[in-house]
C-alpha cells in the first residue's frame, strides 16, 4: 500500500496541503469506522428484533390454545363441583383440559443483556417489555395451576377431602378465567406490533383436539373448543 510521504516544505501554502491531505485521510478512516461500526449495530439489533418476535409469536400459539380450550376447562370444573358435592368421586380415567406448557421469555434474556439492547429505541423496547412480562405472568399463573390440578386428586372421602378440592376447582376457575383475559390481550398487543402465529403451528396444536375431555364424572361435556377460524 502507498503511503504519502511528507515532502519538505517550501512556503505556508504548501505546507497547509500536506496537512490538510494528512487530515483529510484521517477523516476518511474515521468514517469508515464509524460506517462499518454503524452497520455493525444496526445487523445486531435487526438480528435481536427478529429473535423477540420469533419468541412472541411462538408463545402466542400457546396464547390461543388457552382460549381455545377455556371453555372445556370450566365446564370439567363445574362437572368436578357436581359430582363431589354429590358425595362421589372424580373418574380417575378423567382430567381437565387445562394446558400446561412452558412459557418461554429467553429471547428477552439474551437481548437485554446483549449491547445490542442499547442501539434499540428505548419506546420500542418498553413495548417488548410489556410483552415478555405478560408472558411472565402467565408463565407464573400456569404453574399455579400445575400445582391446584394435583389437588384435584385428592381422596373424596371426607369433608375435608371434599373442602380441598372443592378450594382448588374454585382458584382453577379463577386462574382459567386470567389466563383467557391476559391471552386475549398479548395476542391484541402482539398483532398490534405486527406479530401473528403461523398458522402452520396453530394448526399443529389444533390437531386431534375438536373435542373436550370427558367431564369428572366420565360423561361428555356439552361444551367444545373454541379454535380461531382464520
Amino acid at each position: 500500500m502507498d503511503i504519502h510521504k511528507i515532502k519538505p516544505v517550501h512556503g505556508w501554502r504548501e505546507f497547509f496541503g500536506e496537512v490538510g491531505i494528512i487530515v483529510l485521510g484521517v477523516m476518511i478512516a474515521l468514517g469508515a469506522e464509524q460506517i462499518a461500526e454503524i452497520l455493525h449495530w444496526r445487523e445486531q439489533v435487526h438480528e435481536a428484533r427478529d429473535t423477540m418476535r420469533s419468541e412472541l409469536r411462538d408463545e402466542a400459539v400457546l396464547a390461543i390454545e388457552r382460549k381455545a380450550m377455556a371453555d372445556c376447562a370450566l365446564a370439567y370444573l363445574k362437572s368436578v363441583d357436581t359430582v363431589v358435592r354429590a358425595g362421589k368421586s372424580i373418574d380417575p380415567n378423567t382430567h381437565p383440559d387445562i394446558p400446561v406448557r412452558i412459557w418461554t421469555t429467553d429471547a428477552w434474556t439474551v437481548v437485554t443483556t446483549s449491547q445490542a439492547s442499547a442501539h434499540m429505541k428505548p419506546d420500542e423496547m418498553l413495548e417488548y417489555a410489556g410483552q415478555f412480562s405478560a408472558i411472565r405472568i402467565m408463565a407464573n399463573w400456569n404453574e399455579q395451576e400445575t400445582q391446584l390440578l394435583s389437588d384435584l386428586e385428592a381422596p373424596a372421602i371426607d369433608a375435608t377431602g371434599r373442602d380441598r378440592i372443592l378450594l382448588a376447582s374454585a382458584r382453577l376457575r379463577s386462574l382459567n378465567r386470567w389466563m383467557v383475559i391476559a391471552s386475549d390481550q398479548y395476542l391484541a398487543n402482539i398483532g398490534e406490533m405486527g406479530i401473528r402465529p403461523l398458522p402452520k403451528d396453530v394448526a399443529d396444536m389444533r390437531h386431534g383436539r375438536d373435542q373436550c375431555h370427558l367431564g369428572a364424572d366420565g360423561k361428555p361435556l356439552a361444551a367444545r373448543p373454541e379454535w380461531p377460524t382464520s
